[in-house]
C-alpha cells in the first residue's frame, strides 16, 4: 500500500470516528432532553392534581362546616320556638303574649 492509499485510510477512518461520535453525542442529548422534558410534564401534572385535590377538600370541609354550623343554628332556632310556643304566643315568631282580662289589657314582650 503506497502512502498516499494509508493516508487515505486514516482520514476516512478519522470521518468516520468522528460522524459516530458526533451521532452518538446527538442522540444522548435527543434523550436527555426527552427525559428532562417528561420529568417536568410528570411535576406540573402532579402539582396541579395536589392542588385540586386540596382546593377540593378544601371546599368540601367548609361545606360540611357551614351545613353543620347551620344545622345548630336551625335546631337551636327550632328548639327556642318550641319553647316559646309552649308558653303561648302570638302568630309572630319570638313575641310572646302576656295573658290579660281582655285582648286590650295583653303586652307584647321579646322572647
Amino acid at each position: 500500500m503506497t502512502a498516499t492509499g494509508k493516508t487515505a485510510l486514516v482520514v476516512v477512518v478519522v470521518v468516520v470516528v468522528v460522524v459516530v461520535v458526533l451521532v452518538v453525542v446527538v442522540v444522548v442529548v435527543v434523550v436527555v432532553f426527552v427525559v428532562v422534558v417528561v420529568v417536568v410534564v410528570v411535576v406540573v401534572v402532579v402539582v396541579v392534581v395536589v392542588v385540586v385535590v386540596v382546593v377540593v377538600v378544601d371546599v368540601v370541609v367548609v361545606v360540611v362546616v357551614v351545613v353543620i354550623v347551620e344545622g345548630k343554628r336551625a335546631t337551636r332556632a327550632t328548639g327556642n320556638k318550641k319553647k316559646s310556643l309552649a308558653v303561648g304566643t302570638s302568630h309572630y315568631s319570638g313575641v310572646q303574649v302576656c295573658p290579660g282580662s281582655s285582648p286590650a289589657d295583653q303586652t307584647f314582650f321579646v322572647a
